[in-house]
């Protein structure tokens, strides 16, 4: 009922706290609280797990009729987020600063810091803490540049969602200061390497001074230099060009900067400075003085150098020099010279070809116009040997798997430091993957320059198939033999070869037949078909000994069995013609294969009906030899009594029988013998003649091998060496004991004699 047009008396006041001291900054005030608008100064809350908190106001007013009324009314202190970044802050290039927004106000803060204009290398380290690193850039344009930072407070916590959305987050800047680090004074004044020294030998010193900046990013661009006479004179004011890391030594020479040298005897005054991007640091002062003694003296090192190289010689001059003579006194081979010979640094080329080390005396000469030194040096030249081989290729590709020849062209490339020198040998080596040399030759070559690629073809007995080699090869040159380049590689498989390298295996004599029994064996066991076609390329000479070969081991006769089997018939029919006719006689090896099941029935016979047409007599030979498990498996041999399989007992019944009635015979006299001897003369005399034409046949072919070995006898005694080698794949101890046998139908037991030695059989004069 009070209107406030006639409101006298007005009195504000506070009546109520929710917050204690320790939550706020400063005190709760009203001022003018006797107006009807006072102003109302809330504390700051400093508590951060403080978002809001209330005050109570209560106002009483008096009108003129001294009527009053009271009310009361809540102000709400909500602690808003507020940033405060600090600063502005001040830092030098290359430095860090700490940045601290601790004082920023809210509850659940969350930081942000960020750089609103950045340039070069700076970052905020940790940038979303409220204390981040500010690491300023390591090089600045200027003496000093302004960035700014801002920070971003915000909060996650959901009370603030019951005021104004704006108490959630809240935004500052604040400046930093980034000032360039001009150089400090210059460290280490020295000339020729010493302190302000009073005997310099030299009329034009190295000058020396170190770069000194508390920025160690900061470099160096130019060094200014004053250079006066004790007189005052001015003899040098420069600044000069560098690039130079702080705690880094500048040195010079100042004769490049004028054309006269300093003056013997004379003291200098001399002082330094440098200049990076934020300016130039201050001088620092030093002196010198020339020595009145003055002299110059040259001091040449030994060199030892490679044949054919070119080096270039040091400056052997100490002090003020015009001139420089060099000279070769004395050089044994003649192809030295010097290059540029009236420099302080000339060139000096080695003889390019020498056996041995070789020794060169050199005379080098210094002068200015105050006097001249003699200096002598020698330089020891030695012969280069060759590098490891380059570039080892089989059939032109390096370290190939599968080799398809068996007598493959090797290269390789001859490297060399001394890029003049010739091959004079070549060492070369091919050995299986575990260590058996199977070829190695040392030949002399020429024409073989540095870089030139070599062709070695393999020269020596076939490759094995699927096997790994190495392959190994050195040069030698005039000097010595270098070291070895090997490479590794592989052949294909024998059922992968074409034929005329399967022919080269299977043909060689310096292979032994074992070994190829083997290997073809492997190839049937992995594919017969491959294995076969190959087969059908070779000679059957060469088949028939390899056949002879596995049908003597207790596991192979089934392979020999079944090469008979797949492959053609005609090579079949010339296989066994072949071993039926062998010198060797392989009765006992074809019986070890026709009694395997693997050779077919049909095929079995159909080879023995075609053999026995074209050689009867060895056919017949052949029969007699087989057992009865062979003869039983072909049709066209029929087997006698004694093949039969009949029991003993019936055999001796008929044997018994058969007694009886010849002795019936003979007692019936003369009469019955005419009429029998007319049918059994003329069968007696037909087995007599096949018997005999057998036995004939036999006798030729012993005849022809006891010629062969009585032939091998004499050669060896006409050609007249101690020992010979037998080649032959024939057993170690039947080479033995035909051999023997030669000699002593020879008659020279006294003379010759048959040695064994590591698995070969030689023949040796006695007496040797």
């Amino acid at each position: 009922n009070i209107s406030s047009e006639n409101v006298e008396i007005w009195n504000w006041g506070i009546e109520n706290k929710t917050y204690t001291p320790d939550q706020v900054s400063g005190i709760a005030k009203l001022e003018n609280d006797m107006e009807n608008v006072p102003t109302f100064y809330p504390p700051e809350i400093t508590d951060d797990n403080t978002v809001a908190e209330n005050v109570t106001l209560k106002i009483l007013v008096v009108d003129d009729n001294e009527n009053y009324d009271n009310k009361s009314t809540t102000v709400v202190i909500v602690n808003s987020i507020k940033s405060r970044p600090n600063g502005p802050y001040r830092v030098y290039e290359g430095e860090s600063k700490e940045l601290d927004g601790s004082k920023s106000c809210g509850k659940d803060k969350e930081y942000n810091w960020g750089i609103k204009n950045p340039f070069g290398k700076m970052s905020i380290e940790n940038d979303l803490s409220p204390i981040p690193i500010f690491h300023a850039p390591e090089d600045i344009e200027g003496k000093r540049e302004n960035v700014k930072i801002t920070l971003q407070i915000t909060s996650g916590c959901e009370n603030y969602y019951k005021f104004a959305h704006t108490y959630r987050y809240d935004n500052a800047s604040t400046n930093i200061t980034i000032m360039g680090i001009p150089p400090d004074p210059p460290e280490n004044l020295r000339v020729e390497g010493e302190v302000s020294p009073l005997n310099v030998d030299s009329l034009t010193p190295d000058l020396e001074a170190k770069y000194v900046c508390p920025n160690q990013h900061n470099l160096a661009e130019k060094v200014g230099i004053v250079l006066k006479k004790e007189t005052g004179e001015n003899i040098l004011n420069e600044n000069i060009n560098v690039n130079l890391e702080p705690s880094e030594k500048w040195a010079e020479s100042v004769g490049f900067l004028y054309p006269d040298p300093l003056e013997p005897g004379a003291s200098y005054t001399w002082k330094v400075r440098f200049k990076n991007d934020a300016g130039w640091g201050p001088w620092t002062e030093s002196e010198f003085k020339i020595s009145e003694d003055l002299f110059i003296k040259a001091k040449a090192e030994n060199i030892r150098e490679n044949a054919g190289s070119t080096v270039k010689l040091l400056d052997p001059g100490e002090g003020y020099i015009t001139d420089y003579k060099w000279e070769i006194v004395n050089d044994p081979t003649g192809e030295a010279f010097l290059e540029n010979d009236n420099t302080g640094t000339p060139v000096f080329h080695a003889p390019k070809i020498i056996e041995r080390d070789v020794e060169i005396k050199i005379k080098v000469t210094v002068s200015n116009k105050w006097g001249e030194y003699t200096e002598n040096m020698k330089a020891l030249i030695s012969p280069v040997p060759p590098d490891k081989p380059k570039n080892l290729l089989i059939e032109d590709r390096s370290s190939p798997e599968n080799v398809t020849t068996l007598t493959p062209d090797l290269f390789a490339t001859y490297s060399c430091r001394n890029t003049h020198s010739e091959v004079r040998k070549i060492d070369i080596r091919v050995s299986k993957e575990g260590g058996e040399t199977v070829w190695r030759e040392n030949r002399d070559t020429e024409n073989i320059l540095v870089g030139d690629e070599v062709k070695i073809p393999y020269e020596s007995s076939v490759l094995l198939p699927d096997t790994t080699y190495i392959f190994k090869v050195r040069f030698k040159n005039n000097a010595d033999w270098g070291p070895w380049g090997d490479s590794e590689f592989s052949t294909i498989k024998l059922q992968s070869l074409n034929t005329s390298e399967a022919e080269k295996l299977l043909t060689s004599g310096s292979i032994p037949l074992s070994t190829k029994a083997r290997i073809v064996e492997g190839a049937l066991e992995e594919d017969i078909q491959d294995t076969i076609f190959i087969l059908e390329g070779i000679q059957q000479g060469s088949l028939a000994d390899l056949l002879a070969e596995m049908a003597r081991s207790s596991s192979s006769p089934k392979h020999a069995a079944l090469i008979l089997d797949n492959i053609s018939e005609n090579k079949a029919v010339d296989i066994v013609i072949s071993m039926i006719r062998s010198d060797r006689e392989y009765y006992k090896e074809l019986d070890n294969i026709f009694v395997r099941e693997e050779l077919s029935q049909k095929r079995l016979n159909l080879i023995y009906e075609r053999v026995s047409k074209l050689y009867p007599g060895r056919t017949e030979l052949l029969k007699r030899n087989l057992s009865v498990e062979a003869k039983k498996r072909i049709s066209s041999i029929e087997l006698n009594m004694g093949d039969s399989g009949i029991p003993l007992f019936w055999k001796i019944a008929i044997g018994c029988g058969i007694f009886v009635f010849l002795l019936i015979i003979v007692v019936l006299g003369d009469r019955i013998k005419r009429i029998l001897g007319v049918g059994e003369s003329k069968e007696g005399d037909k087995e007599a003649k096949d018997e005999e034409s057998g036995e004939e046949e036999d006798e030729e072919v012993e005849n022809k091998v006891e010629k062969k070995w009585n032939n091998l006898i004499r050669k060896f005694l006409d050609n007249a060496k101690e020992r010979m080698l037998i080649e032959t794949n024939l057993p170690p101890e039947e080479v033995v004991e035909s051999s023997r046998q030669a000699i002593e139908r020879l008659d020279l037991e006294e003379e010759v004699e048959v040695e064994e030695k590591d698995d070969d059989i030689y023949l040796v004069m006695k007496g040797e």
